[in-house]
């Protein structure tokens, strides 16, 4: 006596691959890198000096990876910082000075306090220009 399954057609091996676990695992996967991505951004770019930066609209520009980024800064009292150090004009046209004779100098991260006077700003950028450093990124907030 001879079974038979499916109407008579005999035994026969299933020969498609049933995707169904593989879609929940990809799906689990974005979920969690799209969870994850923000925060690993936040972390990413947090500096020293607390500086209210202006608002913009839009995504933020992409730098290359292998950039370097140096952080330039003038807070609400026109007070400047290289890094995290505070330094007056001339200490700062001097570092500029440095950087500028290097081989590849590095982005300059340019952050102004929003409440601060715009022409503390111009003045850290006049000093960027007299040095001939090009490669400037002007930090600002992204409105949500």
């Amino acid at each position: 006596m001879k079974s038979t399954f499916g109407g008579g057609k005999g035994m026969s091996s299933m020969s498609e691959i049933n995707v169904t676990p593989l879609l929940d695992l990809a799906f689990v996967l974005l979920i969690i890198f799209m969870i994850s991505t923000p925060m690993m951004k936040q972390n990413e770019k947090e500096s020293p000096i607390p500086v209210n930066l202006p608002i913009t609209s839009g995504a933020p520009g992409s730098a290359e990876d292998k950039d370097k980024f140096q952080d330039l800064s003038v807070d609400k009292t026109g007070r400047m910082f290289f890094g995290r150090d505070a330094v007056s004009e001339i200490e700062m046209d001097r570092r500029l000075a440095q950087l500028a004779t290097s081989a590849k100098p590095p982005v300059l991260s340019i952050r102004g306090d929003k409440d601060g006077k715009y022409q503390n700003v111009v003045t850290l950028l006049n000093l960027v220009k007299k040095n001939k450093l090009s490669r400037i990124s002007l930090d600002t907030e992204i409105k949500n």
